[in-house]
């Protein structure tokens, strides 16, 4: 038990060895990493290799100098442990000679230490002395024993999890790094054909090993498939008889061991080498059994799971539709719906965002929707021109919404409890004063609903989708909260918000000369941050200073001296004497010339449907 001391030091022990000079070993340096690596892959050689020398002779007479170097590494392992410490689970490291010698004792000690030893090397030796004992280990039994205790090293294996985790690990950030992504589909189907090949090649080389404990006899299946003579003389090298060995267990795990050719076949005797193939055939046939069961299994589990996003996507269409039917809602809607479903989820795939956001850290959560919305940036002037820190507080809380055509997303005169963000489409500006004739053009990048929030009034007009319209909405208390933590920002909103409202007061006829002065915003204002959008900059220098990117309410034909006239009427007349003069000098023909190249030169700059293209010309142009 650690005392409270030794847990907040985190370091238990001094770290002296018992040999004087030498110092204990730090688990996590680089050193013994490397050693450990290369156990591994000793280990890997041992398990692939191991099979095959208790088959054939040819491998294990080539093997004798490399059985001897590995089992010296694995005993330099034993010795290893004993200077290196550990860590305990409540991730303290342990540098005491005294507790490392004690955990390893109880732990891991014997089985490396069977692992290590070359017992088989050792009975071998002295199995060529003289004695009782020393002849049982001659006989045939005895030299079965000294064959089959080589499998003890594959102890050792049950120790190589540890660091094969670690690899695991290894491999996962060297993917990353590279940006190298393996699907979980494949590597499910890779580990499994891989335990598949495994457990074929140590059960074909056992089965190779049990004929030739029993000197080949004549009827068995290596005898009568011309590998070997009766007598074990080969008849094919070892590569063409391994993978005989590997063709015949594969063949009774598919289950045809009983079929032709005779490589296929199991013998029909119950005694000697017999019942020992018998056994290892017919667990063959059950390992080939839960395999296919596996296959199934999991090519069952990688279609269900290969399109999880998609297949939700589609039941819950499918569930919306059917519902719709039920209530007998008309075809136009039902196909509106659907066109909403393909527009909004436009991949097809359908994903829970709360449930995946909330599993997220708040830091790690902000980050990911300041990604997912990282398109508004270079198109809102508002989150452009100022501090990055202020979209960043309103990119956890934007939420996409899709509108249709004709669409009415803010109503003259409701209470305002939502700010709008345009990310692509067209909406127009209406107000009632004006026999609700629309006022003003917003495109990608404009935002509205901020005055009545702001300002603590209601909508003071209404905005209608032109063109299908994604918007990001930010609530009204998330929007005040965000305002108050950015004040200069909030300063700047309130003084264009109180722009805007004054300039729709102007358009408004009925209230033209109450009170409003004319020297703050003029009835063409333009504004300030619509006017930094890519497509009013694109209009600017596409139709020239002389256009205007508002449109301005008709006055009333009232006579001199009414109000509404008196102060336009400068203004109104010079334009009205160069429309007159351009349309003389124009034939319809030019006009419609002229359209067609605008719209060519807008479609192919704002990368736009023609449709689109022809409806921002006719508000812009066509109309003035």
């Amino acid at each position: 038990e650690l005392s409270v001391e030794e847990q907040l030091v985190r370091v238990i022990g001094n770290g002296r060895s018992w040999i004087p000079g030498m110092e204990l070993l730090d688990p996590g340096s680089a050193n013994v990493q490397i050693f450990d690596i290369v156990i591994m892959i000793i280990l890997f050689i041992v398990f692939v290799t191991l099979p095959m020398s208790l088959a054939f002779e040819e491998i294990n007479s080539s093997m004798i100098v490399a059985n001897i170097v590995f089992d010296s590494m694995f005993m330099l392992d034993v010795v290893k442990h004993f200077n290196v410490g550990y860590f305990t689970s409540d991730m303290a490291l342990v540098m005491d000679r005294q507790r490392i010698a004690k955990e390893y004792l109880r732990g891991w000690f014997l089985v490396d230490l069977v692992s290590s030893v070359p017992i088989s090397d050792i009975l071998e030796l002295l199995s060529r002395s003289k004695g009782d004992y020393m002849a049982l280990l001659r006989s045939k039994n005895g030299l079965r024993l000294l064959k089959m205790i080589r499998i003890t090293k594959l102890l050792k294996m049950l120790r190589g999890t540890q660091l094969l985790s670690y690899l695991r690990a290894t491999l996962v950030d060297t993917l990353d790094r590279f940006n190298v992504k393996i699907s979980d589909a494949f590597a499910k189907m890779f580990w499994l054909f891989f335990t598949l090949l495994t457990l074929a090649h140590w059960l074909g080389c056992l089965l190779y090993f049990a004929v030739r404990l029993w000197s080949f006899p004549r009827t068995s299946w290596v005898v009568l498939a011309g590998l070997v003579t009766h007598e074990g003389t080969p008849l094919m090298n070892v590569l063409s008889r391994y993978l005989w060995c590997l063709h015949k267990i594969l063949l009774v795990f598919v289950s045809v061991a009983y079929e032709y050719p005779a490589t296929s076949q199991i013998c029909m005797e119950t005694t000697g080498w017999c019942r020992v193939e018998s056994w290892i055939t017919l667990l063959c046939l059950y390992i080939g059994t839960l395999f296919y069961a596996l296959l199934i299994s999991n090519l069952s589990a990688i279609v269900v799971n290969q399109n999880m996003s998609h297949r939700r996507f589609e039941e819950q269409l499918s569930t919306t539709l059917e519902f719709l039917r039920s209530k007998k809602i008309p075809k136009s809607v039902c196909r509106k719906v659907k066109e909403y479903y393909y527009l909004r989820y436009n991949d097809g795939r359908l994903y829970d965002e709360a449930m995946i956001l909330d599993n997220l850290s708040p830091e790690l959560r902000k980050e990911v929707w300041r990604c997912s919305s990282r398109e508004l940036i270079p198109k809102v002037p508002l989150f452009r021109e100022h501090t990055t820190a202020f979209f960043d507080a309103l990119a956890v809380n934007l939420t996409p919404t899709m509108w249709f055509p004709g669409d009415v997303i803010v109503q003259e005169g409701s209470v305002g409890k939502h700010v709008f963000f345009i990310h692509t489409g067209l909406c127009s500006l209406h107000l009632r004063s004006v026999e609700d004739d629309d006022v003003r053009i917003l495109a990608d990048g404009c935002f509205f609903g901020e005055a009545a929030i702001l300002l603590k009034t209601k909508r003071s007009c209404t905005v209608r989708a032109c063109t299908m319209v994604e918007t990001f909405v930010v609530e009204e208390d998330v929007f005040t909260e965000v305002c108050d933590e950015f004040p200069e920002i909030a300063d700047y909103l309130h003084k264009l918000a109180r722009q805007r409202q004054t300039w729709l007061k102007h358009l408004d006829i009925s209230r033209a000369y109450r009170g409003v002065d004319a020297k703050v915003v003029h009835p063409d204002y333009v504004d300030p941050e619509d006017a930094l959008t890519p497509l009013f900059q694109l209009l600017s220098i596409e139709l020239g200073p002389t256009h205007r990117l508002g449109r301005r309410a008709a006055a009333p034909k009232n006579g001199p001296g009414r109000p509404g006239r008196a102060s336009r009427a400068p203004s109104r007349r010079r334009r009205s004497g160069r429309r007159s003069r351009t349309r003389r000098r124009r034939s319809a023909s030019a006009r419609r010339a002229r359209r067609r190249v605008a719209t060519a030169r807008l479609r192919r700059r704002t990368v736009v449907s023609e449709r689109m293209a022809r409806i921002v010309y006719d508000i812009y142009v066509g109309q003035l």
